[in-house]
């Protein structure tokens, strides 16, 4: 279902708060925030979702976050990095994966994270501390009905 008026006038609130907010936990609450909205729509509204996340985060030079609903091979970092957190949103099919690698163009090389793409979509996984990627990051998302998925990183 598209998000009701209420709920894109939450969604554009966050997104100031999300541009201003310095403090990295704060910022991580409004992250999680912005999913519950992501978790609320459909399909087509994530693409726009993404879009929305991608340009709060063109603003600050050293971080990025990035919600995929489909199955790509997406680059996130073409630089070394640290891949900060990863928020499943909606679940997947039962044959949908996750995979993250320490890769700046492909979806291989050495693997820094993988699931199932049906944990819950209320359940966020924080990655404490970060994983460190020294070539970049690069997630492949594969399944017949792929999980809705968000990725920070530094």
């Amino acid at each position: 279902m598209p998000l009701s008026p209420g709920r894109s006038h939450d969604l554009d609130v966050l997104k100031r708060m999300l541009q201003s907010e310095t403090d990295i936990y704060k910022r991580q609450r409004i992250k999680n925030r912005i999913q519950i909205i992501l978790k609320e729509s459909d399909r087509p509204q994530v693409a726009n979702m993404r879009q929305q996340i991608i340009n709060a985060y063109k603003r600050r030079d050293t971080a990025g976050a990035e919600a995929i609903g489909e199955a790509a091979t997406t680059t996130l970092l073409a630089r070394s990095g640290t891949l900060e957190a990863v928020n499943f949103g909606k679940a997947g099919s039962a044959d949908s994966t996750v995979d993250v690698y320490d890769n700046p163009s492909a979806g291989s090389g050495t693997k820094l994270f993988s699931a199932g793409g049906t944990v819950n979509s209320s359940f966020a996984l924080g990655v404490k501390d970060g994983v460190t990627a020294s070539t970049g990051l690069t997630v492949v998302i594969a399944g017949t009905t792929p999980p809705v998925v968000s990725f920070s990183w530094q």
